[in-house]
């Protein structure tokens, strides 16, 4: 009965892209081939007529387990069938595939419907470590690694196919309404069909005009019946997420994948309070809303103001607002660069003034050079949006002349190839709780992270031209403040955490290590593989006219000069406020003791200067 199905085999996938990765491909095959390896086939299609009940089904074998350290486990074979109902179940099992009767344990809530998941990237990877652990030894460690990332392109190829001839014959409205919902799963399949085993029109009517709450109308019994009643869902929606039905509206239009489930709550609850001129009307709103809108909110909980003033640029609408706001920055709007110039003020402005009173240091020392919390609103709350923009470009094309003269650069095409695409369309790559993540994109960036954390991460600049690795920076969600810095290597199959230090190299605290993992593992995991290529290609392409700058020990990682911070402080001179700026340097001490830092900052109780 086996032998009837339909074999997919290895040698047919290994154009995995172009062809140096063929080559390599059919290299490693060959080698594998001579010394008895992929004797078996990866899966088996079957198609209906093969067994009783069952419409079609597909074999999935992954062979033997390699030992205590493989990642699959005991898992030796997988079984996804339609049955005659057209309900799709999956099961998996731990014996050897020469049984012809498909069994196992059900196998619940993995996306077995979609071939790029997660759980194909794992059985791709799992696969291709036990063929290589059967081969003998005679590469050294990079080889080996080399040879585990083609072996698992081949894996994905090969699973991908096999899949794709299965969900071929499967409901295409029922796929599409699954996928609407954001789920790849049998059970997410399973609920768009009646007992018939048709299409539940009803069903897909729903998740069509709700994308977004795709999931709660699944799972939530009350929605469920009504939804299979017929019934409007705009205020039972709004009374189960506690807003507006305004707010419910406003997002039936936004799907599922671009507002992921750990973002529905913050995202609604953001919405609801919104004027009503404010919320996204187009595809191109909603783009520069899931973008902007939480960076925003916390630039405004910085500066102690209220949202609404500060969001006015975006009334006309969000694409237009950060059209206007790119415009004045000189480049795609972000809120980033903001955070990046107050701090730059502080640092290069104010804290050199307030380090030459003595009695201040031990107190400048404990805090880290970092800014006090009141100073951010005593120093920038009185500007609006687009003059806060035009600031923190008029510091970022200030910094990146001073950068480029250390660096004995004077060619602009020079200049402009220290910067490189990042892995993300956004700058700000992931929030959750009290932290944002940011990759640096920029040789600027790396050596001004490295002078506030006091660490080489300078140095990592031709990594990222190349295209081997990704830096990133986390920050304080309030202040913007950089609290570590990890590295993310892009030459294995998927990306990897490589290192991760917090200030002066220090070990992080588990829970920043945690949240750092649970953003390599559930979003940069997520890219694709042509994505992060595409990128690396970009970097590399720029790599060549600028590696005799980045390949000496890096300038930037060298201590400023005096001269070189009192030309700092003359960069940042245009953001201190205007009543600071009239006075002299005796009088600026005065001010800023009286006047511009709270009691809780720890400033009150120091004596005035004289």
């Amino acid at each position: 009965m086996l032998a009837q199905g339909r074999a997919i085999l290895h040698w047919a996938h290994r154009h995995i892209g172009g062809d140096t990765e063929t080559r390599l491909a059919s290299d490693l095959l060959r080698r594998i081939f001579s010394v008895g390896g992929l004797r078996e086939y990866r899966a088996r299609y079957f198609a209906p007529g093969h067994y009783t009940g069952v419409r079609q089904a597909l074999l999935i074998n992954m062979g033997e387990s390699c030992g205590e350290a493989d990642a699959l486990g005991n898992l030796r074979c997988l079984w996804i069938v339609e049955q005659s109902n057209r309900q799709v179940f999956a099961y998996r099992s731990d014996r050897a595939t020469g049984s012809q009767f498909i069994g196992g344990t059900v196998l619940r809530e993995q996306a077995v419907l979609q071939a790029d998941s997660a759980f194909y990237n794992q059985l791709a990877m799992g696969a291709a470590s036990r063929i290589l652990a059967t081969l003998p030894v005679i590469d050294d460690g990079e080889n080996l690694e080399r040879d585990r990332v083609v072996l698992s392109r081949i894996e994905r190829a090969v699973l991908g196919h096999a899949l794709s001839l299965f969900l071929d014959q499967l409901p295409s409205d029922v796929l599409a309404a699954m996928r609407t919902e954001g789920a790849a799963t049998v059970e997410a399949f399973n609920h768009y069909l009646d007992v018939n085993g048709k299409p539940h029109r009803n069903r897909i009517q729903a998740v069509q005009a709700f994308p977004l709450f795709g999931a709660r109308l699944r799972t939530d019994w009350q929605l469920r019946r009504m939804v299979d009643r017929g019934q409007p869902l705009t205020h039972a929606l709004a009374a189960a997420h506690q807003v507006q039905p305004r707010t419910i509206q406003c997002c039936r239009t936004l799907s599922t994948v671009r507002a992921p489930d750990e973002r529905r709550v913050d995202l609604l609850n953001r919405l609801d309070r919104l004027p009503a001129e404010y919320l996204p009307k187009t595809e191109q709103d909603w783009t520069a809303f899931l973008d902007l809108a939480g960076s925003l909110s916390d630039l405004a909980t910085t500066l102690r103001t209220d949202l609404v003033p500060l969001i006015k640029p975006f009334a006309a609408g969000w694409h237009s607002g950060r059209t206007l706001l790119s415009h004045k920055l000189g480049a795609d709007f972000s809120v980033q660069p903001i955070y990046e110039m107050m701090h730059a003020v502080y640092r290069y402005g104010l804290y050199p003034v307030l380090k030459a009173q003595k009695p201040r240091m031990s107190l400048l020392a404990s805090a880290g050079n970092a800014p006090p919390p009141s100073f951010f609103p005593r120093w920038f709350g009185r500007y609006s949006l687009p003059r806060l923009t035009e600031m923190a470009g008029q510091w970022q094309q200030g910094y990146r002349r001073f950068s480029m003269e250390r660096l004995g650069v004077s060619d602009p095409a020079l200049a402009a190839a220290l910067s490189w695409p990042g892995l993300m369309d956004s700058p700000v790559s992931y929030s959750d709780r009290g932290y944002r993540i940011i990759e640096l994109t920029s040789q600027q960036a790396l050596e001004h992270e490295g002078r506030t954390q006091k660490h080489c991460v300078a140095s990592y600049a031709i990594k990222c031209v190349l295209g081997e690795s990704a830096i990133y920076s986390v920050r304080d969600r309030n202040t913007g403040a950089p609290i570590s810095t990890f590295e993310v290597a892009l030459t294995y199959d998927v990306p990897v955490l490589a290192r991760h230090h917090g200030r002066e190299n220090a070990v992080p605290s588990p829970e920043l290590q945690a949240f750092v993992q649970r953003f390599v593992d559930q979003v940069l995991a997520k890219l694709g593989n042509q994505q992060i290529r595409q990128v690396r290609i970009a970097r590399r392409r720029g790599s060549v006219q600028i590696r005799e700058f980045l390949a000496e020990p890096d300038t930037g990682d060298q201590p400023l000069s005096a001269r070189e911070r009192a030309r700092l402080a003359e960069l940042v001179a245009f953001a201190h406020p205007s009543e600071i700026r009239r006075l002299s340097h005796k009088g600026r001490l005065s001010a800023i003791n009286g006047n511009f830092f709270d009691e809780s900052d720890g400033f009150a109780e120091l004596p005035r200067a004289a």
